[in-house]
């Protein structure tokens, strides 16, 4: 069976959303991270939201439902002298998988770095997500 094209909708992150992210990121601290983390729930959520946030989020909704996030923060290459944009985490729920809803959260992450003068986007694939990277 084919995988369907969704229609998806991808908006800057609001309060409520930074609790669901931090829940999903609760959950994938036991799955598939072998680091010890010392993830905080509060934490996220405080930089997150906070008057000046630590890092910025897309939020992916398909179907009218919570989709996927991409998580990214500013840089600068001094060597370059040029800012950009760290992309630290993009997740995709698993009914949207692989249906192109990761590519149109880094898009969005793209044009909204070149819309605010970043020349560069960097983002570290773990070597067991390496099928993420083909989005590119």
């Amino acid at each position: 069976m084919a995988k369907t094209q969704f229609e998806c909708f991808i908006r800057p992150a609001q309060h409520n959303d930074a609790e669901i992210i931090a829940d999903i990121k609760i959950s994938q601290d036991g799955s598939y991270h072998k680091l010890n983390s010392s993830f905080s729930r509060d934490a996220f959520v405080r930089d997150c939201c906070s008057d000046i946030p630590a890092f910025n989020t897309f939020i992916a909704e398909a179907e009218n439902v919570f989709a996927g996030y991409a998580i990214f923060y500013w840089g600068y290459d001094v060597y370059k002298s040029a800012r950009g944009v760290y992309l630290a985490d993009l997740y995709v729920t698993k009914n949207f998988r692989r249906v192109g809803i990761g590519k149109q959260l880094v898009k969005e992450v793209t044009q909204f770095t070149k819309k605010n003068g970043g020349r560069w986007i960097f983002w570290s694939v773990l070597k067991k997500k390496q099928s993420s990277a083909e989005i590119l």
